[in-house]
């Protein structure tokens, strides 16, 4: 082996994990605006008859 097949080292493992963690908090504050919220938003400007900005 030359050396050039070295594999994923250590920092970067510890990197993924910091970014990963990140990640895992945004996407938890991310999911409910993107679910029930829009969902419920979605709902009002349909009953509101509102027209579409973009068609």
């Amino acid at each position: 082996m030359d050396g050039s097949a070295v594999g994923v080292i250590d920092g970067a493992r510890e990197r993924y994990g910091d970014l990963k963690a990140q990640w895992d908090e945004q996407k938890a504050k991310l999911e409910p605006l993107l679910g029930a919220e829009l969902d419920a938003f979605n709902t009002l400007v349909r009953e509101s008859a509102i027209p579409l900005v973009i068609s």
